[in-house]
């Protein structure tokens, strides 16, 4: 979608919202990038920058831009329903997403997949960007402590997440928040 283009209001500032979130998810590969090297080869460090860069994608789509318009700039009760579809369809299309991992089974049991390294470092730079965006880079630590018990993950990518929220707390922020 090309930005003159857009007609209302609502559209103009999702658009803004999604192009400033997308930059901040960058901005939060760039800072972790070069505590990546032990985990990824250079070339997959290569293809984790070209994904990083087409990060949310689907959120310019009919499918979803519509949707988040009305639900985050308009009538969020009204758009309830057209924004759960925009929801699921933007995880089904996004690996970054942990609950694309998840196996729903016949019986209606779930079990949580493991998720590739290189969607564990997509999820954990989304998080991230929400404390870049407002210059407390430890908030993702408060807000991966806090919402933990509802994010269903295999325990291999919760070990992976949870070194790279590490990484975060030593090399990012400050000493007296440390104490999380």
């Amino acid at each position: 979608m090309i930005k003159m283009f857009l007609k209302s209001e609502k559209e103009k500032k999702n658009y803004e919202y999604n192009i400033e979130h997308i930059s901040n998810v960058n901005k939060a590969f760039k800072l972790l990038k070069p505590y990546l090297t032990e985990f990824f080869s250079p070339e997959e460090m290569l293809d984790l920058e070209k994904q990083i860069k087409k990060h949310d994608a689907s959120k310019f789509s009919d499918e979803e831009f519509y949707a988040y318009c009305e639900y985050f700039f308009g009538d969020k009760e009204k758009s309830k329903d057209d924004f759960e579809y925009a929801w699921l369809h933007h995880q089904h299309k996004n690996p970054h997403h942990h609950q694309y991992w998840v196996l729903r089974k016949g019986s209606g049991k779930t079990k949580a997949l493991d998720m590739p390294k290189k969607y564990i470092v997509e999820m954990v730079c989304d998080w991230w960007s929400f404390s870049i965006r407002d210059n407390n880079y430890g908030d993702v630590l408060d807000w991966y402590k806090e919402n933990k018990p509802n994010i269903l993950i295999s325990e291999n990518t919760q070990k992976f997440t949870e070194k790279l929220l590490d990484i975060i707390k030593l090399n990012f922020v400050k000493e007296e928040d440390k104490n999380l």
